[in-house]
Parts: structure tokens; sequence; C-alpha cells
């Protein structure tokens, strides 16, 4: 689904004027900048009809000023929702910013571990939790 467009109105979809009293066509644009924004990594690939398995494959991504197609702001990742194992079992982990660094959350650990930043090489990363970076200065 394209959320940013821009459309020309005219002929039958044109605007009336109220000044000349005439249908004249008109340009319109929207622009969805949202200020967070959630995206998620589809891991997995099809083999055939029936069978699937999950897909590791590396991704990179910034931490700081990742450009999103189609939009005009910048997004700093605030958290990430991690999966290790297969798609028939697994665990799942939390990466979460904070002023003083990153955190990994796992409900079998006793408590939250210091960690590197993800998207560098990153295998296991499903959700990203994105804010406007603008919103930072």
């Amino acid at each position: 689904m394209e959320y940013n467009s821009r459309v020309v109105l005219k002929d039958d979809d044109a605007v009336f004027c109220g000044n000349c009293n005439t249908k004249r066509a008109h340009s319109s644009s929207r622009d969805y900048t949202s200020d967070l924004c959630l995206i998620e990594v589809i891991r997995v690939s099809q083999i055939n009809e029936t069978f699937w398995v999950k897909n590791s494959l590396p991704i990179n991504f910034p931490v700081r000023d990742l450009k999103l197609p189609g939009f005009t702001r910048t997004y700093r990742v605030l958290a990430t929702c991690h999966h290790r194992g297969s798609l028939q079992t697994g665990h799942w982990f939390t990466k979460i910013s904070t002023n003083s660094g990153w955190y990994e959350l796992d409900d079998l650990k006793v408590k939250s571990l210091s960690t590197k930043p993800p998207g560098l090489y990153d295998q296991t990363v499903v959700v990203l939790l994105l804010a406007a970076e603008d919103n930072f200065r």
C-alpha cells in the first residue's frame, strides 16, 4: 500500500474554482511521515507449496539516520525484536536503546545485559521500532 502519494485531478475529477466558476485541474499530494514506524522483516522462504523455512540471511542497517524509501524524514532505531531458532521452535528476545547504550532483554536471563546495537550482519532481527530523528534535536 502506498501512503505517500501525488495526484493530478483533471477532467471529470477537476476541482470547481469559486473565483471563476469553472472546473480547473488541481494537484494534490499526501505525505505521511510518522513520528513512529514499526517495520517487520519477513524471515521465511517458501521452498514449495507446503514447505517454508526460516531465512537467517544477515542484513545491515544503521541505528541512526535510517532513510526509508518514500519518506522525507530520517529515523532512529529505538528497539528491535529478535528470534533465534527455526519456524517450529526458538526463542524471542529484545534489544532496546537507552541513554547509556544498548541492552538485551531476555526472559531466560536474570537481568538485562549490555550489548552491541542491532543492524550489523544481523541474522535474528524481525521487528524494528523507529522514531523520527528530528524528535531528538
